[in-house]
């Protein structure tokens, strides 16, 4: 996926999550039972986005062992050292390329763990908001 793709993404994620945040408090029974429903739509988005942080690992590291032979059996580069390799391999533009790509999504991950703790909190804040009603209303616990 090109970054902008992923930027785009990951902005439109952030409207969608500010808005499924908020909370209706005229309607709190159906708040209650549809935060579930969006908690595991996050959760599952999140999963997916673990899976595919793994694919791109996996490319990583075969791009590592592709390059690593390519530098170290190469004449024309005529490398000795782990750190000389190292830093051929780093600079290689496929390389570079694929670690930006799991660096962006080790930051979207980061982010929906973010959002599934504010989905917990959210859970809270709805039974706090309906104690606050009925305690306001006269009702007893």
């Amino acid at each position: 996926m090109a970054e902008d793709e992923k930027q785009n993404m990951i902005e439109k994620l952030q409207k969608k999550v500010s808005i499924d945040l908020k909370i209706d408090k005229e309607d709190l029974k159906n708040e209650t039972e549809k935060n579930g429903i969006k908690y595991h739509y996050y959760l599952a988005l999140y999963i997916t986005e673990k899976k595919n942080l793994s694919k791109l690992n996996k490319l990583k590291r075969q791009l590592n062992q592709k390059l690593y032979h390519k530098y170290k059996f190469n004449n024309e580069y005529k490398l000795k050292t782990g750190p000389e390799m190292g830093t051929y391999i780093a600079g290689d533009s496929q390389m570079a390329q694929l670690s930006e790509m799991i660096n962006n999504n080790e930051g979207y991950i980061e982010y929906l763990e973010k959002v599934l703790e504010l989905f917990k909190m959210r859970s809270f804040a709805i039974k706090n908001i309906i104690d606050l009603v009925k305690l306001e209303s006269g009702g007893f616990y």
